[in-house]
């Protein structure tokens, strides 16, 4: 596995050791300065490009560490090397093919692939002449450090997370406003390796974070608060990049419930009313319910004593029993706390007759309204005896006063359906 270069961001609770040595000046093998020969002619073969004196060397690393100070077997170690004021150089790691030092820097990787303990990386920094031979060494060695068994994580990027409360208490006054702010929760997201969070969607748009957690340092586990200020359920959606892979990107969601407050005395009031008076059996039934005072924390309604499944507040259908009598809906705050409200209707039997309903003595723009006797339910054209009789136009009902109404000379008779 290879480490992506300029890797910075590492495990937490795990740290990013740098193997440094610090040098005073290179020494050649026999510890004297490594020297250029500048001393010899320019044509020479022997002769050197560049600065006269190496001024200083170093071998320093990036390694994934445990709390332990411990590597992992599998683990991939970015290596650089420095060699400043020295010119035409290059560096032998043991055991790898030497690589030349561009501008004082020059870089490799090493995979450890064994465990064991007092691992040392090191390697040899040579000094060439204009030839390409060498004409002075020093070698150069990292701190030691100790490579475990075990392996390294990879596929997948699996991720859960979960807030320290599924379920909060909002602080809220009668009207349901909050009192103090919105209530703090604790979230935590969890891996099996380290990575970072890239985003964070909360459905309800009211997330909140105390810190932006994109900025949290990667890690296999990463916690921080956020505000949950909105009643009700929030389902949170958490993006997250493996580190080692930032292609290896994951979701994981949580949810978040928010109740009023448990010690409100004040009860939600509620309010029923419904489309019209009286009904056929088994029509449509619009009920529409309101809540003031606080929200409902929960709601029920019965028509004629029977649960009848209404699932929100405000405009709802229900089914005409086939007697007359009531619907009641109950609506509840968090504590328990419960308020009744309801209406009345009447069940009526359906009788048809034939309505006849003349606006030829109005003139061509008056109107004649023709009424029913009962709640009227339909009404179909039967027969034109003159002028156009158009529905819409000429013609047509109005269901709320219960008549029918011709216009423009328009002259019919009506099957009428209503109840008594």
């Amino acid at each position: 596995m290879k480490i992506q270069q300029g890797l910075t961001s590492l495990f937490a609770g795990l740290f990013v050791a740098m193997f440094l040595l610090g040098t005073a000046g290179c020494s050649s093998g026999s510890g004297s300065a490594l020297q250029m020969a500048s001393s010899l002619p320019p044509t020479s073969p022997y002769g050197y490009v560049g600065a006269t004196t190496c001024t200083q060397a170093s071998l320093q690393g990036v390694l994934i560490k445990n709390p332990a100070g411990d590597a992992q077997v599998g683990t991939t170690a970015t290596w650089q090397v420095s060699a400043g004021g020295c010119a035409n150089m290059t560096f032998t790691p043991v055991g790898l093919s030497a690589i030349q030092v561009v501008a004082g820097t020059a870089s490799y990787q090493r995979q450890y692939l064994q465990a064991a303990n007092s691992v040392q990386e090191s390697g040899t920094l040579s000094a060439l002449n204009t030839a390409g031979q060498v004409v002075a060494t020093i070698t150069i060695s990292s701190q030691t450090f100790n490579i475990t068994s075990g392996t390294v994580t990879t596929g997948t990027l699996p991720c859960t997370v979960y807030a320290a409360q599924a379920t909060l208490i909002a602080p809220v006054d009668q009207n349901g406003n909050p009192l103090s702010g919105p209530p703090t929760d604790v979230f935590t997201v969890t891996s099996d390796r380290a990575f970072r969070i890239l985003s964070v969607q909360n459905m309800n748009g009211a997330f909140t974070p105390a810190v932006d957690p994109t900025q949290l340092p990667p890690a296999p586990a990463l916690s921080f608060q956020a505000q949950i200020p909105a009643i009700g359920v929030d389902p949170i959606v958490f993006y997250i990049a493996d580190i080692a892979n930032p292609a290896n990107q994951n979701t994981c969601t949580t949810t978040v419930t928010v109740q009023t407050q448990a010690n409100q005395t004040v009860a939600p009031t509620c309010s029923l009313t419904i489309s019209q008076d009286t009904f056929a059996p088994g029509a449509s039934m619009v009920l529409t319910l309101a809540v003031t005072n606080g929200p409902a924390a929960s709601l029920s309604l019965l028509v004629n004593g029977e649960p009848v499944a209404y699932p929100v507040i405000g405009p709802n259908t229900v089914y005409a029993p086939s007697v007359s009598g009531s619907a009641t809906a109950t609506v509840m705050s968090a504590s328990g706390i419960a308020n009744t409200c309801g209406v009345n209707f009447t069940i009526g039997t359906p009788t048809t007759l034939n309505l006849e309903c003349d606006s030829q003595n109005n003139g061509k723009n008056g109107n004649t309204n023709c009424a029913v006797p009962g709640d009227l339910i339909s009404a179909t054209l039967f027969k034109t005896h003159g002028g156009k009789c158009t529905q819409g136009d000429t013609w047509g009902v109005d269901a709320v006063h219960n008549f029918i109404w011709t216009s423009g000379n328009c002259k019919g008779d009506f099957i009428v359906t209503y109840l008594e």
